[in-house]
């Protein structure tokens, strides 16, 4: 949820993002307008306003580097390979270049139609190039350091953000006033709609985050902040807790994954609601917290048809019964399944993935160690213990239904995993089955081993018993 971060004045800082102190030692009362932090020397940040300023020490103290500098600043750039060169974007006078740390600066808009500028970034693998949007021209590219300036394949909108793919330059995405937003992925050559799921079209700022190219962050001009996961394909609302009023500015914080802060009326600070992690049959989303989802990094099956599923579930809920062998599987060490003698936990999940959004149809979790009768319920198999592999065997099913786990590591085709149970202890879910389905075996120290199964892998699925072999969906 976002909250809001409460801000002294315009120029603060804060050791934590969320009690806020005046930063303002040095500084006169003009009105500043941009931020711009030095990206090659820790510390230093320069602000924009009626004048030029600059911070040595996180912003605590100021120096002066030009007393005017009224031409409407909007945006603020540090040459990443030269700290002493800096460019400004204006609504009044263009793009503004600095090569002495901002104390003079000349005009650089040598073949811009136009020089109201209302965005300016520089691309994160070349601070050569630039690209600045215009409030009725589009957006404009300068492979030279702004020596020269050229029209980019979006012409005729008021571009007002712009974000450049810092792992491929050839991808770009730009924010405008009244179209929504727009992506390009040959450099600027050509830009398609990439608006699918926005309520509002009207976009003040957009941010990506470092951490996560294809994330990214739209602030609209009433509906609060929009995310997309996808690289602009689709964008769903990330403004809980938010007022429905204009977001300025969008910042994702380059350390911490999922946070991101938001300028509207005073500073708003979003960061994801779950712990440090979830449980297992769990990922972590960080509107909804942790959430029943497959996850994406199991190992699955060398040859997609070699693990089999089997349900029964019968009006006595004696009879029950559960089946999944998993085989010919990716490559795996004794290492990865831990060590269930003591510290490692093994779960069961079924995910049903019939609809747009996976939900958890069943899950039994194993506990480590125990005893079973008279004997221990995990074995190490081999010498030492666990070389070959473990089994956990319970022939009375007294955890969830559960009678057996197999472990077997080996080579890419030979590694096995194998679950058994019966009984009412089960509790399966009712039958028939949605399809697809999606079964992981998931270790609490992060093993997980995977295989669907679409309609075409089904070989019975009634209302007392569903098998399948997996197969690709």
């Amino acid at each position: 949820m976002l909250r809001p971060t409460p801000c002294i004045q315009i120029i603060a800082v804060s050791e934590d993002g969320t009690a806020w102190a005046a930063a303002n030692a040095g500084l006169p009362t003009s009105r500043l307008n941009v931020l711009a932090r030095d990206p090659s020397t820790p510390g230093r940040v320069y602000a924009a306003g009626g004048g030029v300023f600059r911070s040595d020490d996180g912003g605590v103290t100021w120096t002066t580097r030009a007393a005017s500098f009224n031409v409407g600043p909007v945006a603020l750039v540090v040459d990443a390979a030269d700290p002493a060169t800096l460019y400004a974007g204006t609504l009044l006078a263009g793009v503004q270049k600095s090569s002495d740390g901002g104390v003079t600066w000349v005009p650089q808009n040598d073949g811009l139609e136009r020089t109201d500028v209302l965005a300016l970034v520089a691309d994160p693998n070349d601070p050569s190039v630039l690209y600045v949007g215009l409030d009725t021209g589009g957006l404009w590219v300068s492979g030279d350091g702004a020596a020269s300036w050229s029209p980019t394949g979006l012409g005729d909108v008021s571009v007002r953000a712009i974000v450049v793919d810092p792992t491929n330059s050839a991808v770009i995405w730009a924010g405008t006033a009244f179209d929504g937003v727009f992506k390009s992925s040959d450099g600027g050559g050509t830009f398609v709609p990439a608006s699918t799921g926005l309520t509002a079209l009207e976009i003040h700022a957009l941010a990506g985050d470092p951490l996560a190219p294809a994330t990214l962050y739209a602030g609209t001009a009433r509906d609060g902040v929009f995310r997309s996961t996808d690289g602009g394909a689709s964008w769903s609302a990330f403004a809980v807790g938010l007022p429905p009023i204009r977001v300025a500015s969008l910042v994702a914080d380059p350390v911490t994954a999922g946070v991101v802060h938001a300028a509207t009326r005073g500073v708003w600070r979003f960061e994801p609601s779950c712990p440090e992690t979830c449980g297992t049959c769990e990922i972590c989303d960080t509107l909804a917290g942790c959430i029943g989802r497959p996850r994406t990094d199991c190992r699955v099956p060398a040859i997609t048809t070699a693990a089999d599923l089997t349900i029964v579930n019968k009006a006595r809920d004696t009879s029950d019964a559960l089946s999944w062998r998993w085989t010919k599987g990716a490559a795996t060490p004794v290492a990865a399944f831990g060590n269930p003698l003591t510290t490692d936990a093994y779960t069961l999940c079924v995910f049903d993935e019939s609809t747009a959004t996976p939900r958890l149809l069943f899950g039994a979790t194993i506990p480590p160690g125990g005893t079973c009768g008279r004997k221990a319920c995990w074995a190490g198999l081999g010498r030492p213990k666990g070389a070959r592999g473990f089994r956990y065997a319970d022939s009375k099913g007294t955890v969830q239904g559960i009678t057996g786990i197999t472990l077997t590591p080996g080579v890419a085709g030979k590694a096995k995993v194998a679950v058994k149970g019966k009984g009412i202890g089960l509790g399966l879910p009712t039958l028939p089955a949605p399809i697809p389905l999606r079964v992981q075996l998931e270790a609490s120290s992060g093993a997980c081993f995977d295989a669907r199964y679409p309609a075409a892998g089904v070989r019975k699925n009634d209302s007392a018993r569903f098998s399948a072999r997996s197969a690709t969906p």
